[in-house]
This record gives structure tokens, C-alpha cells and sequence, in this order.
């Protein structure tokens, strides 16, 4: 690089000064009073300088400025270039990584049908496994299939199907009326047909996609396009599977593309946007415009169509670029702009990116002022002779000098004793008026400083006042965490005293938490303390929140300030929420298994009644016979015995029909002792220990007996050779403080029954389970795990509650809480079977869905000497009585039936035909009547199927004698 010559530095410093002057001369005169020295002085140097540089500058500007015009639109022209490349380059990296992901929709879709068949799959060996040796085959099946009929998924329009290897329909929850037909014929959108397909595949290779046409939830035709996923599920012979549409594949990529390309952008004005074939938006500029009016009109200010100029372009090269105007968002003037469009055709969608062509403009301005700087330092070739007249100008105003530094020396003095005093200077006492202009304004300045000192002084006393009365704990520390000052209330949260704390090192503190916090905010950082504090300084323990923050003071840590709080209600807060949502969660869990439980009990006890009820009649007429006899008197038997096995599940899920008596518990337990005895054996003794003066309790004396039976049971199974089992009772009052420690105990008068061995005893993580159904720790066949949580629905039932103690070990014991009653005790009725069945000769009209326990009933009530009306439904029951013109003494109902339940018909026919009519309703799973309170309505007659004839022929008299 050439050294510059004498002549060039001085002309550029020569240049420098005078740049430096004019604008600062031009701005203070302006300002200046016209009778002035500086204003007289300055006028005249201006004048000389201002008329030199205009001689000078004009040459030089008119050549300067034409080589820049060149440059300029050389430069547009490049800058344009540039920009189309970039558009480019990045709209088809986008356009690139759509098509990538369109590529991946197959097997998106593959992958979520697969895995969803997997785990019905899966779903159904695990029901299999759990109820097989429990329950009949077909009664698994129907259990499994409600299980997966009821699973939704792909908001609500994908769903399991079921179907035999010989085409039978087992599970179709779209169309629930194609359940039982063969759907070997069924044929999709393009005539394949679609099962027979299906039984291909899995014959083959048990599993296996397959593609059709196919109807669609909530749309209308069978077009659309669908891949479902088969697999063979060999325990019950059936095919599982489901299938997923690829237009809801294809809206989920959709929705996932945008959310990554939409906020993309090129640089601070270019953005990209994008529309759909037609001229629908899809987004522009950051925004998601999906689903807006039509644009296809959409014009620049000047006229051009830009939606249709991307169509055309579109059409024609598959991409390309359009120029249009179009305003920035800052202002509302149109600016010109390019844009490059290209085609996803998969989704007809128009991908672009523009950017704004003025920005090359600001760089112009650039140049443009650099072509100034180069002007000013070529005008300091002739800039010397200015500088001689300068010169000439400052010998004119020597004289002027002397008289202005006079007045500054006596400016300077009274300044100065101004300063001493705290007193405003005197005005109008100097030769020249900018001196009196300057005393004035150093007066203005004394006063603003007593304005702004008082405003200070008021500003620190509001914040003292805050810091003060401030109910949370504040302190302040220097650099070193040295505790420089605190408030009242830190002193009460930590219970120490003013100059103990104060002067404290923190850093020094044995908490590691809160030194940490402390280190924070001297780093510059905020730090944050929780937990159980115990002062150094107050010997006091108490769970704090604290917070650090850094102190600066311009733009300098000068240490930092703490914030602390008491939150012992806070976490006492917690810890009962806690202790709620256990609760909440129990309960939920044993009503979601106990609808299930009930579910099977009222199927089952309605197979139970035909079993019974044909062994009973059958019974009856081969009395003589007496191998057949003793052979249906081991089926009746069997059939009372499952029908127990339904009254625990009812029990289980709180659904079972109860007839709830006063007892004296003592008594009531005492009458089962002797079989408790034979129950344990030999080996376990068994000790009774009756509290004195029980309280009346009011249940079901077979809950009781079964309740006992259960934790006897369990008791000796604990138990490994010799032990003891004590049964105790005894009345208890709960108060608040027992409630809180047992999970759903109410406070209250209760009868408690005690049941403890000395056997292994559970531990903790068994102990969390006990309660759940099918959990059991007993070997494979030797336990259902239904006994506790049969338990738990007996007592729940009774309005009572049940916890238990056990260490491993040292044995169990199981407490039983029953709430009082407000009866006196009675005795335990023992109640026989009458063996008197009565008959008679009224006319009953019976209904019944079940069209084998219609023909059971409708068989037992004629053996009885009855005429009876059969019918399988209410509506044609109601549609026959209106032209019956003869008598109906009695209305015989099934509770739950398709159309209308038993009540509204009873109600029905006795408005409109019979209003003496008598009613007694019949159910497996009486959910209508008992779902709110688990027990017998006062004046309605009840019979629990499986009943037998002795039972129907009691009911029936008692209805009937009651008119």
C-alpha cells in the first residue's frame, strides 16, 4: 500500500476540520441571539467557507455522480441474480423433502395397522389365559370380543373385526347386523371379495396386509380406499384384525409437513407460502391459511393475476418464477418482488418463497455515501486557501477575545462561590449575553438537583416502608454473601435476632442447598431454594422457598437480595391431595372391573335358570326313577353351586341382590363358628373373643357368612402346619384423626370384626394388590383372587370399610368396620326351604326375552295349574292385551329387555288395560333396580334368577294374595 503525500494529509486533515465545523456552526446559529459576539463571528467565517466548497463541489459532483449511475444498475442487475438462485435452491429443498415424506405414507399407515392388530392380539390371549378353566369357551369369546368392540381409535373411525376361519362374522362394530352371517360373499368397493381374501392370507402365512375398497364411518359410499392388516388368533380359530384409510394418513402427513415448513423462512423480508391447485391458501409468511376463501383473483396493485401467473407457470414448466409487486409488511407502499413456484402433484399443492427486489437500493445508499466521503477528501486539494482566510478571520477576532475571557473569569467566580453556598448565581451582571444565558441555565440545573434530591429522599422511604412491612422474608447481601441487611419477617421465619443475622456469612452455612442458591446469584444467575431449613442463629426448623437474584448496580454485581416464604400449609397441602387421589383411584379401579364381573354374573345366571329350573321339573316327574333322580340331583347341585360362584361376582362388583336383616353380630357369628372349626381343621385352633354389648349392625346374614368364610379361608392357607386364628369383634367410635391414616373410613359408631393368624404374613408391595380381582399369591387351581375383592364389594356394599395389618413373618390381620344401625338386634331367622309348593288357577301374562327360560317359566307356571300368556317381547305384548278381552291377575317381567324395559311396560298395561294388575319382575343382574342402592325397593316382589319352582310358586302366591 503507497504512503500518502504531505499535500494528501493535509488536505485530508485540512478536509476533516472543516466537516467537523460546518454542521456544528450551522445548528448553534440557529440557537444564537442575532446581537451576539459568536453569532456576528461565526456568520462571517461561515460565509467564506460555505461559498468555496459550493465553487468546488459542483465540478466534481457532475462527474462523480454519472460513473456512479453506472455502477449501480451493474449492481441491480447482479443482486437480482443472486436472489432468483437462492429461491430457487430453497423452494426445491422444501419441494424435496415433501416428496420424502410422501414416500413414507405406506408405510406409516402399515406400521400403525400392525402394531394396533398386535396388541388386540395380544389383549386377547391375555383375557384367554386369565379366564380359561374359569368360564366356558363361547363365554371367553363373548368377553373378548366385547373388550375389542368397544376400542375406537383414529378419531373414532378405526375399530377391531372378527371373523371365524369359515367366514363367520364375529365382531363388526361399523355394522353390528352382520354379527353371525357369513361374509364369504361380501365384496368391496371393486368387487374383491374382501373376507374369502383375507382367509387366504392368513391360511398361508397367519398373518398379512392386505388393500381394498371399502365403506368409511360417517361418509357415504363404499369407494374408499383401505389397508387392513390380518392375524390368526389360534386359541379360538378367529381372525383379528383392523384396517386404516389413506386419505386420514395422508391428512396427518399433511398437518405434519406444514407444521415444519410454515415457519420457515428465507431471510428478514422473503418468506415462503404455498396454496392448493384451484386457488385455495394453504400458508404464507409464517401463518397456516388452510381453509380460507378462494384466491384464485388475488391481483398486485398494478393488475397482475400472481395466483393465476403461478398457475400458468405451473402448467407449463412444472416451476418457475413470477414478478409482481406487492407491499411489505411494514409499510403499505408496493414494492417490487420475485417469487419461484413448483408443483407437489401428490396434493396439487403450489409451493413458493419471494423476496422483496428493493433491498439493493439501501445498498446503493451505501455506495452513494461513499462517493461523498471520496468527493470531500478530493475537495481538500483547494481547501487550503480557505484555511488562509480562517486564519485572517481569527486575527479580526483576537480583539473580541480578551473582552469574552474577562466576562468567563468573572463567570468562573461566581460559579465557583455558587457551588460553596448551595445558592443560585446572580443573572444579568456580564458584558455579553451568552454568559447571562449560561448563568441562567446553571440556576435551572441547581434547582432540577433539589427536585430530584427530594423526589429520591420520598422514592427511599416508599421502598423502605415496603421492604419493612413486606410479609415475606427479604435480606440483602454484598459480593462476598455477607448478610448486609433483613427485614422483620425474616427475623420471625428464621426466630432470630436482628444482630445475630446481620454480618452472617451464607456461603459459610451448613445447608449445601441454599449455599449453592446463594453461589448462583453472586455468579450473575437467579438460584432457587426449597426445603427444610434449621437456623444456625434461632435453633429453629421449618420448610422454606427461597429466592436468589443477582444485585447490580451500573451494570456492577454489588452482591444480591433473598426472598423467603414458610410452606408448611403448602406441602401440608400436597401431601392430603395426595392421599385423596389414592382414594379416588381405588375406587375407580374396583367400579370399572366390578361392571365387568357383573356383566358375566347376569348372563350366567340366566343359563343357571334353565339348567335348575328343567333338573327341578325333571325331578318332579321321575321321582320312581332312581339313578335318573340321583343324576339330576348332581346337576341341580352343580347348578346351585355356580350360581353361588355368580352371587360373588355380584358381591365383587356391589351389584348383588341383598336382603339386609338387624343383627346381633356376636350371635350371627357364633351360629358359624362350628363350621369355621371344620373349615381350618384339626391342626389350627381357633379362638372367639365377642366384645360386650355390641351394637346392632344391619346386612345380609349370607354376606356375613361369606365374608368370614373368605378370611377363614385365607387364614389357614397362611398358615404352615400348626397355628391360631382369633376372631374378635368389638365396638368402636372414629374420630378425625383414625379416619385420616385409613383409606375410605368415615368417622363414626362401628362394630369392628377382627380376623388374625400367625401364619407367613404379606409384605409391602403385596399388601398394595390384596384387594385387586385375580390377584392372587396361591399356586395356579388353587385360587381365583376373587376372594378379597368379593370381600371388599360385600362391605363397600354395607356402607363399611376394611384395612389390614400384616409383616412377613408374623401373620395378618384383617379388620372389618360395619357401620351401627339404628334397629335393635335380632336373632338370625334360621330360614329352611318350604317343601310345599302351592298352586292355582289365575291367569299370569309372562314376558321374557330369553326364549328358553319363557319356555322354562312358562312350563313350571302351568305345572302349577296357572293359565298363562307368553310372550319374547314387550311391544307385542302390549300390541296383543289391547284386544284381549278376558282377565289378567298377575304380570310376570323380565327387568332389562330390548325396546322397553319391565317397569315402564308393568306401568304401561296397568294405565291402559288392568290397573289391579300385580307385577314380579325377574333378572340375572338387576341393573335398573339396584345400580343406585344394592338392595330391594319396599313394595316390589323380586325373584334373582336362577330361582327354582318352589321360589316361583312362594312369589307368585304372595303377588297374588296381596290384591
Amino acid at each position: 500500500m503507497l504512503k500518502p503525500s504531505p499535500k494528501e494529509v493535509w488536505s485530508q486533515k485540512a478536509l476533516q476540520f472543516l466537516i467537523y465545523l460546518y454542521p456544528y456552526y450551522f445548528k448553534e446559529m440557529s440557537q444564537m441571539d442575532r446581537k451576539s459576539i459568536r453569532y456576528t463571528l461565526l456568520a462571517s467565517m461561515m460565509f467564506i467557507m460555505v461559498s468555496s466548497i459550493i465553487i468546488l463541489s459542483v465540478l466534481w459532483l457532475s462527474l462523480e455522480y454519472k460513473a456512479f449511475l453506472k455502477n449501480a444498475e451493474d449492481s441491480r442487475n447482479d443482486f437480482i441474480v443472486s436472489q432468483k438462485s437462492m429461491l430457487q435452491r430453497d423452494v426445491l429443498a422444501i419441494s424435496t423433502f415433501i416428496n420424502y415424506r410422501i414416500q413414507q405414507t405406506d408405510r406409516i399407515l402399515k406400521n400403525n395397522i400392525e402394531s394396533r392388530v398386535h396388541e388386540a392380539h395380544a389383549l386377547a390371549s391375555h383375557l384367554f389365559n386369565i379366564l380359561r378353566g374359569h368360564l366356558e369357551e363361547d363365554q371367553i369369546a363373548e368377553i373378548i370380543s366385547e373388550a375389542l368392540r368397544v376400542i375406537r381409535f383414529d378419531n373414532g373411525i378405526g375399530y377391531y373385526f372378527i371373523f371365524s376361519m369359515e367366514g363367520t362374522d364375529i365382531l363388526f362394530p361399523d355394522r353390528p347386523e352382520m354379527k353371525g352371517n357369513n361374509m364369504l360373499s361380501v365384496q368391496g368397493g371393486s368387487g374383491e371379495y374382501v373376507v374369502r381374501d383375507m382367509l387366504e392370507i392368513v391360511g398361508e402365512k397367519d398373518e398379512g396386509f392386505y388393500t381394498y375398497r371399502w365403506t368409511k364411518p360417517r361418509k357415504e359410499g363404499n369407494d374408499y380406499l383401505k389397508t387392513a392388516y390380518v392375524k390368526y388368533f389360534e386359541p379360538l380359530g378367529w381372525v383379528i384384525g383392523t384396517g386404516s384409510y389413506l386419505d386420514d394418513v395422508t391428512d396427518k402427513l399433511q398437518n405434519e409437513v406444514l407444521e415444519y415448513i410454515v415457519p420457515l423462512q428465507l431471510d428478514e423480508e422473503g418468506y415462503f407460502f404455498g396454496s392448493i391447485k384451484g386457488g385455495y391458501p394453504l400458508f404464507t409468511n409464517g401463518e397456516l391459511t388452510r381453509g380460507g376463501g378462494n384466491i384464485i383473483g388475488l391481483t398486485d396493485p398494478y393488475g397482475i393475476p400472481i395466483i393465476q401467473k403461478y398457475n400458468d407457470i405451473i402448467a407449463e414448466n412444472g416451476s418457475g418464477f413470477v414478478n409482481y409487486s406487492w407491499p411489505k409488511p411494514e409499510n403499505s407502499l408496493p414494492s417490487p418482488k420475485v417469487s419461484f413456484v413448483t408443483e407437489i402433484p401428490e396434493w396439487s399443492w403450489i409451493i413458493g418463497a419471494g423476496v422483496y427486489l428493493d433491498s439493493i437500493e439501501e445498498k446503493l445508499v451505501t455506495r452513494h455515501q461513499m462517493l461523498q466521503k471520496e468527493l470531500f477528501q478530493k475537495a481538500g486539494l483547494s481547501v487550503g486557501f480557505l484555511i488562509f482566510v480562517f486564519f485572517l478571520v481569527f486575527i479580526w477576532i483576537r480583539n473580541f477575545l480578551s473582552r469574552i475571557n474577562d466576562d468567563f473569569q468573572g463567570f468562573k467566580s461566581l460559579l465557583k462561590r455558587s457551588a460553596a453556598e448551595r445558592t443560585p448565581m446572580v443573572e444579568d451582571r456580564f458584558d455579553y449575553s451568552e454568559f447571562n444565558e449560561m448563568a441562567i441555565s446553571m440556576n435551572d440545573v441547581f434547582y432540577e438537583m433539589q427536585e430530584t434530591k427530594n423526589i429520591l429522599k420520598e422514592t427511599e422511604g416508599r421502598y423502605q416502608l415496603i421492604f419493612d412491612n413486606s410479609p415475606m422474608g427479604l435480606l440483602y447481601f454484598d459480593e462476598k454473601g455477607k448478610i448486609v441487611e433483613c427485614n422483620d419477617s425474616t427475623l420471625q421465619l428464621l426466630g432470630s435476632s436482628y444482630h445475630h443475622l446481620v454480618g452472617l456469612n451464607m456461603l459459610d452455612l451448613p445447608d449445601s442447598g441454599l449455599v449453592s442458591a446463594v453461589k448462583k446469584a453472586l455468579s450473575g444467575e437467579k438460584g432457587i431454594y426449597e426445603g427444610v431449613y434449621t437456623s444456625v442463629t434461632g435453633n429453629k426448623t421449618i420448610p422454606v422457598h427461597g429466592f436468589f437474584a443477582p444485585a447490580f448496580k451500573n451494570g456492577n454485581l454489588h452482591g444480591g437480595v433473598g426472598i423467603f416464604e414458610d410452606i408448611s400449609e403448602r406441602l401440608y397441602a400436597e401431601k392430603e391431595n395426595k392421599r385423596l387421589e389414592a382414594q379416588v383411584r381405588q375406587i375407580q379401579k374396583m367400579e370399572s372391573v366390578g361392571r365387568l364381573a357383573g356383566g358375566v354374573a347376569h348372563d350366567f345366571n340366566n343359563m343357571l335358570s334353565i339348567i335348575m329350573g328343567y333338573a327341578e321339573i325333571a325331578m318332579a316327574k321321575d321321582k320312581d326313577k332312581k339313578p335318573v333322580s340321583l343324576e339330576l340331583k348332581e346337576i341341580y347341585a352343580a347348578a346351585t353351586r355356580s350360581a353361588n360362584l355368580t352371587r360373588q361376582l355380584l358381591a365383587f362388583a356391589r351389584k348383588e341382590v341383598i336382603s339386609p336383616e338387624v343383627l346381633n353380630l356376636n350371635k350371627a357369628l357364633e351360629g358359624m363358628l362350628q363350621m369355621m372349626r371344620r373349615l381350618i381343621g384339626e391342626d389350627i385352633q381357633l379362638v372367639w373373643r365377642p366384645g360386650k354389648n355390641l351394637w346392632p349392625v344391619q346386612m345380609d346374614p349370607s354376606q356375613l357368612d361369606q365374608i368370614l368364610a373368605n378370611l377363614c379361608i385365607n387364614a389357614r392357607d397362611a398358615i404352615s402346619g400348626v397355628g391360631t386364628l382369633t376372631i374378635e369383634t368389638e365396638n368402636v367410635n372414629l374420630d378425625e384423626r383414625y379416619c385420616a391414616i385409613i383409606p375410605e373410613s368415615v368417622p363414626g359408631r362401628f362394630v369392628k370384626l377382627s380376623v388374625s393368624d400367625n401364619g407367613c404374613g404379606m409384605d409391602k408391595e403385596i399388601l398394595e394388590k390384596i384387594f385387586e380381582p385375580f390377584f392372587t399369591t396361591k399356586p395356579t387351581g388353587e385360587g381365583t383372587g376373587l376372594g378379597l375383592a368379593t370381600i371388599y364389594g360385600i362391605v363397600r356394599q354395607n356402607g363399611g370399610f376394611i384395612s389390614v395389618y400384616s409383616e412377613p413373618g408374623s401373620g395378618s390381620t384383617f379388620t372389618v368396620f360395619f357401620p351401627e344401625s339404628v334397629k335393635e338386634g335380632q336373632e338370625p331367622e334360621d330360614v329352611s326351604v318350604s317343601e310345599s309348593i302351592k298352586g292355582g288357577d289365575e291367569k299370569i301374562l309372562l314376558v321374557e326375552d330369553e326364549e328358553a327360560i319363557l319356555k322354562l317359566v312358562k312350563s313350571m307356571l302351568e305345572k302349577l295349574g296357572y293359565g298363562v300368556l307368553a310372550f319374547s317381547n314387550p311391544m307385542e305384548a302390549l300390541e296383543k292385551m289391547q284386544y284381549y278381552d278376558g282377565e289378567v291377575h298377575l304380570l310376570i317381567s323380565d327387568v332389562i329387555m330390548p325396546g322397553m324395559n319391565g317397569r315402564d311396560m308393568a306401568e304401561e298395561l296397568k294405565k291402559n288395560k288392568f290397573p289391579e294388575l300385580r307385577t314380579i319382575f325377574t333378572s340375572g343382574y338387576t341393573a335398573n333396580i339396584i345400580a343406585r342402592y344394592g338392595v330391594l325397593d319396599k313394595d316390589m316382589i323380586f325373584l334373582q334368577k336362577p330361582y327354582v319352582l318352589a321360589a316361583l310358586s312362594d312369589a307368585v302366591r304372595k303377588a297374588l294374595d296381596m290384591r
